[in-house]
């Protein structure tokens, strides 16, 4: 707390809240506190609404995708019913994250993911289903 009020920490959060006990000790009666640019209203570039964990995730579900695409592409491919069940409960509980953060290129690629399972886990069912040689 200490290096918190030295630093002007405390001066600054004096405002910010009305319950708070903080006081200004430089006798600023007319401080107020400095509101960012996204606090404001103000337009923004769209990569800095989208921010680094939205592009962190839009970048994990691509990769999810390419991995997907290249396991329906390789037809010879049978995944595992674990390996199926994971991805679907994985991407279904991703897409839904990023549309409730509003970040709608994410779920776009987690939804191209969760179509590529559907289909592996179809092709899955009907290897399953034919009787091995």
């Amino acid at each position: 707390m200490a290096l918190a009020w030295n630093a002007g920490w405390v001066n600054a959060l004096a405002g910010s809240n009305p319950a708070s006990s903080a006081r200004s000790v430089r006798g600023r009666a007319s401080w107020r506190p400095v509101v960012p640019e996204a606090r404001t209203g103000a337009a923004q570039p769209e990569f800095r609404k989208f921010g680094v964990a939205g592009t962190l995730l839009s970048i994990a579900f691509a990769c999810g995708v390419i991995i997907a695409v290249s396991h329906v592409v390789n037809g010879s491919f049978v995944a595992p019913i674990y390996d199926v069940v994971a991805n679907l409960v994985s991407f279904t509980c991703a897409c839904a994250a990023s549309l409730l953060l509003n970040h709608l290129l994410a779920a776009t690629f987690a939804a191209i993911a969760i179509a590529c399972w559907l289909f592996l886990a179809a092709r899955t069912y009907r290897a399953r289903r034919t009787p091995r040689p």
